[in-house]
């Protein structure tokens, strides 16, 4: 590799290296602070809840949730804002592990100051720096996969080295079935491995009982890890792999261009020489393997042209082997400009995302947040988008646009059918779909008319995103039956009812069956039935309507 040993050493470099090692610690303690301030995405909550099911035994599918065994322990944290804050940090303490293992593998393609500007280029790019410790599987998957990466290409062929990739590859697809996308970067990475060794009858013996290893440990890890879920997992899996095989792939090339083109923009350094690694790979005096190699670190981002899930957060993924790739095309240009310019353009990167990343969504989630906990101190059934209850049982489906098509093309009512049996005396109205639904407007992606309809009848609004199960009474007073969808103790507001014969004034409560009630009022004034014992209504400003309204947008 004659081209890693043209620069030399130097007191220059040294102290480039210094300024390049400063600005990863700046930029990384600019995301630490994002920890603390950026809104959670509906994502994270649904990644929480499913560690909450875990630890309760609700959890139903095995696959893509083996995150939830490493992060058990969250539960015992405060609330959801202080787990998923936590949760945050070690997916920022993967990411940066991601980088390390990013420079160390650029460091067999480059001198010292283009890799450690590779690993400063990833974790100031765009949506990198900003969802690259969000938590997700991504950062976890993408750790685990370049540490095997890097030990594929330095560690000395044992059995122990072996067993240790094996595993950390095992850990990555039973993590999440992304981790295929990383199949050519370690073809490219072991074919440079066999093709150096002096041994190659003994490497593909160790390449061959790795890969076993980790097909063994995969199967191992999966098993354990459904053994004790809430009901059989392998058709549920079954299931969710057919599903993924037909959605995951159908919406034809760039089905996500808009999050593309918008990384292009907030990583503009970043994202042209990921897009001049092929051209500059081959112009460079390499050898035939080492061409090979970096394609195959670059070619994963093919994967952008058709994967319907390539949002933003899938970038952190996706583009950590490619920046490898990257660091060759960086090489030229260090030489010609040195590596400080460089290293002050990619932090300035950083810095100008992290003060243009908005900072007061959290405020308006835990307001969200501690206001359920005060209506209900002990947990309660409720409906809404993504689990942003996490530590409460949530009733439907996640309403992502996937969950939303699926629900849509089966075409069978879910809160309809729910309601007949199960108590659910909360809603959060944290979805269009669900707040339209909710006021009896349109919306772009409506509820079935059953569950529309049931929504509309069976809940009454309390304070920005929160419903509580309720009846409104209104038009021309007398006699009228109204059916009661969920059962429980109901506070009476606005003016004197009279129920089953009973007379109620404003403030009595009043327990309701599931089931016909037989109401009369003696004026016009409306009448609210509320669940609860006079559920207080925060006296803060009221988040503005919707999904966006308590979540963060890409």
């Amino acid at each position: 590799m004659a081209e890693t040993t043209i620069t030399k050493t130097s007191k220059h470099s040294w102290d480039a290296h210094h300024w390049i090692a400063g600005a990863i610690v700046l930029v990384a303690t600019l995301q630490f602070h994002l920890i603390f301030v950026q809104g959670f995405n509906w994502d994270e909550f649904y990644f929480l809840s499913q560690v909450h099911a875990a630890e309760n035994g609700t959890l139903q599918i095995a696959l893509n949730t083996i995150h939830t065994r490493l992060f058990f322990w969250l539960p015992l944290l405060p609330d959801e804002i202080v787990q998923l804050r936590t949760a945050r940090v070690f997916m920022l303490a993967a990411e940066l592990s991601t980088g390390a293992c990013i420079i160390g593998l650029a460091r067999r393609f480059t001198d010292m100051q283009t890799a450690m500007l590779a690993g400063l280029a990833y974790i100031s790019a765009g949506y990198v720096f900003l969802h690259g410790a969000s938590f997700r599987v991504d950062p976890i998957v993408t750790a685990l996969l370049m540490a095997a990466l890097l030990g594929s290409a330095t560690v000395r062929q044992s059995w122990r080295s072996g067993l240790a990739i094996a595993l950390l590859i095992a850990v990555a697809g039973a993590t999440t079935i992304k981790a295929v996308f990383f199949a050519p970067a370690f073809a490219g990475i072991w074919l440079m491995r066999w093709s150096e060794s002096t041994d190659r009858q003994r490497t593909a013996i160790w390449m061959a009982s790795t890969t076993v290893c980790a097909v063994l440990f995969f199967g191992v890890i999966y098993g354990l890890h459904s053994h004790n879920l809430a009901i059989a997992d392998a058709e549920a899996s079954r299931k969710m792999v057919s599903n993924a095989g037909e959605k995951m792939f159908s919406m034809g090339l760039f089905p996500r261009g808009q999050f593309l083109i918008k990384q292009g923009f907030i990583a503009l350094i970043f994202s042209a020489t990921l897009l001049a690694a092929p051209v500059a790979i081959g112009l460079q005096k390499r050898t035939r393997i080492e061409e090979v190699v970096l394609i195959a670190f670059w070619l994963p981002l093919l994967s952008l042209a058709i994967y319907r899930n390539s949002f933003p957060y899938f970038y952190a993924f996706i583009m950590a082997p490619a920046t490898v790739a990257a660091a060759a095309a960086l090489m030229p240009v260090v030489r010609r400009y040195g590596a400080l310019p460089l290293a002050l353009l990619l932090l300035g990167n950083g810095a100008w995302l992290y003060w243009n990343t908005p900072k007061d969504m959290q405020v308006v989630q835990a307001r969200v947040l501690h206001s359920v906990h005060a209506i209900f101190p002990k947990p309660v059934a409720y409906i809404d988008f993504s689990s942003m209850i996490s530590s409460f049982p949530k009733q439907g489906f996640f309403m992502s646009g996937w969950g939303m098509d699926n629900y849509r093309d089966a075409g069978q009512p879910v809160f309809a059918e729910i309601l007949q049996s199960q108590t659910v005396p909360l809603v959060i109205a944290n979805h269009d779909s669900l707040d339209a639904a909710l006021r009896g407007s349109e919306a772009q992606k409506p509820l079935l008319d059953a569950d529309a309809q049931i929504l509309l009848d069976n809940y009454v609004h309390h304070w920005g995103p929160i419903w509580l199960a309720g009846r409104e009474i209104d038009g021309p007073a007398g006699q009228r039956t109204i059916n009661i969808a969920i059962p429980g103790i109901y506070t009476v507001e606005g003016s004197a009812i009279t129920i089953a014969g009973i007379e109620y004034e404003p403030g009595d409560k009043v327990v309701l069956g599931r089931g016909p009630q037989v109401v009369e009022r003696r004026t016009e004034k409306n009448v609210v039935l509320r669940f609860g014992r006079g559920a207080i209504k925060p006296s803060a400003v009221e988040p503005k309507l919707g999904r966006f309204g308590v979540f963060s947008d890409f």
